[in-house]
This record gives structure tokens, sequence and C-alpha cells, in this order.
């Protein structure tokens, strides 16, 4: 098959394999795209939901260890196990010549994506992006450190089946397997595995010494809210916030999107909002 869309969806205490079927039905209006999900729930996924919005659906488990703390505003945090080492089976696993990679906490209002597709590029992710509150420090997502490289997002990318991207996902791959040794390496505080981090490494190391020598970026920016803001309400093709104030702990500010992509990375309130649309 030609052109298609990955999504992982390995559940935990947060059920992904629900954001992956709901982010798949948003697919389906906007993108039109064939979807296959990777997951390890798959009896979960047949049992509960429509099958049928999938292409395929390929079993894959990951054993990693981690945990991170999912935070629902100021007022509520759980640690659940995160299953988020497996990014770099994309290359191998794909069963579609190009494709585009999604978190399942990324929530598609618009057909911006497609043109992924016809820019004739190997490989293409975020480089910039936007934070909706407006107001809080984003050093953290421009470069690892403030000595260190550009930070890249793996949240949303496109590939192609090409030797040079085989080249960069077992290089991703050999970056997760050597984690403490790249961390301490690159200045990396956070002792936790991102996909994120392995991206931006592994895109310096094939750029050598040249800027855009191997990765090209997304046109535009991502935007995004952190666990820290409420997803309110989904409709059709707009979402309401509550986002934190500058300084006030616990208080929020109102915020509508309309025809905007947006990573929404508080789960809670992002299942909520799929379950009162």
């Amino acid at each position: 098959m030609n052109k298609g869309i990955l999504l992982y969806a390995l559940n935990s205490e947060m059920d992904y394999v629900k954001l992956a079927v709901k982010l798949t039905e948003r697919i389906k209006h906007y993108l039109n795209l064939p979807v296959t999900i990777i997951t390890d729930s798959e009896d979960y996924l047949r049992k509960n939901y429509n099958i049928e919005l999938f292409d395929s659906i390929i079993k894959r488990k990951d054993t990693t260890d981690q945990t991170k703390k999912f935070s629902d505003g100021h007022g509520f945090s759980e640690r659940y196990v995160w299953k988020n080492s497996n990014r770099a089976s994309a290359f191998e696993i794909t069963p579609y010549e190009q494709t585009l990679v999604l978190d399942v906490d990324y929530v598609i209002n618009s057909d911006f994506l497609l043109s992924v597709f016809n820019q004739n590029k190997e490989f293409l992710c975020f480089r910039k992006s936007c934070d909706l509150a407006g107001w809080r420090n984003t050093a953290e997502f421009e470069y690892l450190n403030q000595y260190s490289i550009p930070f890249y997002w793996a949240t949303v990318f496109y590939f192609t089946k090409t030797k040079s991207n085989e080249i960069f996902f077992n290089l991703v791959e050999y970056i997760r397997d050597h984690w403490e040794y790249y961390r301490l390496i690159y200045q990396i505080n956070d002792k936790k595995f991102r996909n994120d981090y392995a991206f931006s490494i592994a895109i310096h190391i094939l750029n050598g010494t040249d800027v855009d020598l191997f990765d090209s970026t997304i046109a535009g920016k991502m935007f995004y809210t952190l666990d820290k803001d409420v997803l309110l309400k989904i409709n059709k093709s707009s979402m309401t916030f509550l986002v934190e104030k500058e300084k006030v702990l616990g208080e929020f500010t109102g915020l509508r999107t309309t025809d905007l992509d947006v990573h929404v990375m508080n789960k809670f309130s992002l299942l909520r909002a799929y379950d009162e649309q």
C-alpha cells in the first residue's frame, strides 16, 4: 500500500486504545487515509470498538519499566507505566511506502497533514512548536538544554522506505538501548527515555556539522497544551480549553481553537472530552 498512518496504542492504566480509536475517527473524516494500530491490547480493542476503522492491527509489546507522572490540571496527578520506547520499530513494521506516525493524544481538526505526502521528502517532523498558553518558558522544547542541540518532536513524523531512513531508525534504536550513555553525553537531566530526545540526537549525528542535511521539518508549528491545562470540549473542528494563568496557581483562561490540530498532553481531559462528544 502506498500511503497510511501508524498509531501506537500500548495500554497501561491510561487507555491509549480508546485514544487511538477516537483519533482514527477524526483521521477518517479529515485525512481519509488507512490507519494501522500497533497495540498490546488486541482483545480489548476487538471487544469494545469497531475494528473496521483500522486497515490492520499489529501486535507489539513494550517491556519498559518506565513510569511517568500524568496530571489533570493542577488538582490531580498519578504515576503510571509509560510504554513509550518503541517508535524506532515504525520503519520495520509499517505496511506503507509513505507513513505518517501520530501520537494518539494529537487531535486532528484539519487536513493540514496531508501536505507531508506531497513534498517529495524522505523524512519530516516538527522542529517549531507553540504553547497555546502563550506565556510559559518553552526552552525545553527548543533545545535539549541551554548548551545542547535542537529539539525535534517525535509526536508527528513522516517517513518513506529508504536506506537513509533505515539508518536513522536503527540509530534511534541504538540510542534507546544505550540511553544512559547518550543522556550523559548530551547533558540531559531527565533519566527517562523519550523518543523526542532520541530523534533529536539521531538527527544531530546524521547531520554531522551540516544543518538540515538529513532532516526536513514540517512547515509551520506544532500547537500543544500541557497537562496543567484542561480540555473541556471537542466539536467537529473546534476545541475549548482552560489554559493555566501566569503566576496564578489553579486559575485558568478560556481558549477556543478552530481548524487547528493540537497535541493535548492532558490525556485525562482528552478522554473526558471524547466521551462527551
